[in-house]
């Protein structure tokens, strides 16, 4: 069994467009609305590749219905704690010659202290009942950027492995809580040194120190060129055949779900890394964000090379 934790879910909506153009009207033929948040995303690719899972989070309102919904559509089981505000939207656009999207994110709900109180009452009983907990993605107003490092050291108290994906202020308290694995894609990694723009080789050293900290496994994401896992004494990185992909949002959620269910299954990590990698591949390819065919997973996995 797998825990997932999306604490700022949303209910997403996806336009594709001919182009984007500031201060023109744009029709679209196409457009879907997804139950969304990374955490989210996360247990949708777990349930396509067969594993039980349990959610975790916080819903409110007319979104947090829909959202609902959608996780009993999945099989997904429910655990998500009631809140009084309303869940968030988030708005992607994505042109028709580009897989990238211009995302417009909202911030999301406040949570009250009786919420958080509720939330992590659930969290310490599921927490004894699952082999693997995966935190997703941004938090809501109200919620301490150290929350993580919380959920992180009540994972480790249980013996449970503690797989945490997010970014900046966030990621940093997270680290702190030693979690099993974090993804940080090259963009947060840099956040992480306070830089723009970071070599490989100053990427690598950045993880191995975080490691070195207590983290057993840093997944770097690198997009199209693929993704390098750092432990403290080895690094594995993905040579990746050529795709043409059609929407990459979801790619490092798809990741994450990979190497969590090739763990699960028992896969040594460079096996892991590998089918992790072609998770992120499969969604790339897909129209829905958050979407595997495990079929296509397979296929990814048989091409790409671990070095």
């Amino acid at each position: 069994m797998i825990a997932t934790i999306t604490l700022n879910p949303s209910v997403d909506m996806r336009y594709e467009l001919e182009e984007l153009k500031s201060h023109k009207v744009h029709r679209t033929k196409y457009y879907e609305k997804t139950a969304g948040g990374k955490g989210i995303n996360v247990s949708r690719v777990l349930r396509l590749l067969g594993e039980e899972v349990t959610g975790i989070g916080l819903l409110g309102g007319t979104n947090g219905k829909f959202i609902r919904e959608k996780l009993k559509e999945l099989s997904i089981t429910d655990e998500f704690v009631s809140i009084k505000e309303e869940t968030r939207n988030c708005l992607a656009l994505v042109t028709k010659n580009s897989a990238s999207a211009t995302e417009v994110l909202e911030a999301g709900p406040a949570i009250s202290e009786d919420e958080i109180a509720l939330f992590i009452r659930k969290y310490e009983k599921i927490v004894e009942n699952v082999e693997f907990v995966v935190a997703s993605g941004s938090l809501p107003n109200g919620i301490k950027k150290s929350f993580y490092k919380q959920l992180a050291q009540k994972a480790a108290e249980n013996g449970k492995k503690f797989i945490l994906d997010t970014s900046g202020e966030t990621l940093f308290h997270g680290i702190q809580g030693k979690p099993f694995l974090i993804k940080p894609n090259q963009q947060e990694i840099c956040q992480l040194l306070h830089k723009k723009y970071a070599s490989y080789e100053e990427m690598i050293d950045a993880a191995t120190k975080i490691c070195q900290s207590g983290v057993q496994y840093v997944l770097l994401s690198l997009g199209r060129e693929g993704a390098i896992l750092i432990t403290e004494e080895e690094k594995f990185r993905t040579i990746l055949p050529k795709i043409h992909p059609i929407n990459s949002v979801g790619s490092g959620d798809a990741m994450v779900a990979g190497i969590t269910s090739a763990l699960a299954k028992g896969y040594d990590v460079k096996d892991a890394l590998r089918f992790s990698a072609a998770c992120g591949m499969a969604n790339a390819v897909e129209k829905a964000t958050g979407y595997i065919q495990p079929q296509i997973v397979q296929k990814f996995y048989n091409e790409i090379i671990i070095r």
